[in-house]
């Protein structure tokens, strides 16, 4: 049996726990957030593997799938994730996990339009029920019906959709670059550097224009370094080339299953450290999610 899937649900978790350290920055927009955190990722990818980076001889095709990789998921998706989560005051890990749920989706569908992938049919009523699960999983009961949703709370389940877009797509072109033979700590290091670049670019524009995501900075510099270098170590670093390790022998359609873990850590740190008592049907969603999992992992297309 193939293990390389535990890389992934490894990585979701990291992506998860990120969200404790992304709750401690006020006052700084998140383009700015996401600029420094991929900047920083890549320093450290470089210092560590300098005797051994080399500049990789890409395609062109490749390096359309890279900087796909970088704009949808490091930069539109990353900044969606972190602006929903600002724009309700970080106050519910497990409900703003929602733009996971779609991704399943996202992911099928690119990869039967870029990769050729045709899962089995019985794939597609696990997506399906991964997808309910972590419906539940996030709502719990109020899921039967549709939720009362504030105007904050609308704007940033609508940026969690678009990240999950962006994420699903993104995990399509990172199947297709695992393929390339080369290192997920090479792959990975390109990818935060290319997202830094197009952060420069993006808060430039934004200045000149004086419109949305102004460059803001923080009032406490050195705390901002801090925890964004510890966003950069554990979502970046850690979580991005353990992602790349899994993937290169895991089906993309399989790979959107397993990111689920990111939620399932969200519902995790609702419980222990938002100090939310989860209902029933949070409870059956989690338990579905990881016998879905499971499934998914023991399927050999």
């Amino acid at each position: 049996m193939n293990f390389s899937f535990l890389w992934i649900i490894f990585a979701g978790i990291a992506w998860g726990l990120d969200g404790l350290l992304r709750s401690q920055i006020a006052g700084v927009s998140p383009l700015t957030i996401v600029t420094v955190e991929h900047a920083i990722g890549f320093v450290i990818l470089a210092v560590i593997g300098m005797n051994h980076f080399r500049f990789p001889k890409l395609s062109t095709k490749a390096w359309f799938a890279l900087l796909g990789v970088a704009l949808f998921s490091g930069l539109i998706g990353t900044y969606a994730f972190t602006w929903a989560m600002a724009n309700v005051h970080y106050s519910s890990f497990g409900v703003l996990f929602l733009l996971l749920k779609l991704q399943p989706l996202f992911a099928i569908l690119a990869a039967l339009i870029f990769l050729g992938e045709r899962p089995k049919k019985s794939f597609y009523p696990l997506a399906i029920l991964a997808i309910i699960s972590a419906y539940f999983l996030s709502f719990g009961k109020s899921g039967l019906s549709l939720p009362a949703l504030g105007d904050d709370t609308t704007r940033a389940v609508l940026a969690g959709l678009i990240a999950a877009l962006c994420w699903g797509s993104a995990t399509v072109f990172s199947k297709y670059l695992s393929g390339q033979g080369y290192k997920a700590r090479t792959m990975t290091a390109f990818r935060l550097g290319l997202v830094a670049i197009l952060g420069v670019i993006a808060l430039g524009i934004m200045n000149l224009l004086g419109v949305g995501d102004a460059l803001s900075l923080p009032t406490d510099p050195s705390s901002f370094l801090l925890i964004v270098t510890g966003v950069a170590l554990l979502s970046g670093v850690l979580g991005t080339t353990m992602y790349y390790r899994g993937i290169k022998h895991t089906h993309a359609t399989q790979a959107s299953i397993f990111e689920l873990a990111f939620p399932i850590t969200g519902f995790i740190i609702d419980i222990f450290v938002q100090h939310k008592t989860p209902d029933t049907f949070q409870i059956a969603g989690g338990i579905f999610l990881v016998i879905v999992m499971i499934f998914v992992a023991r399927t050999k297309k």
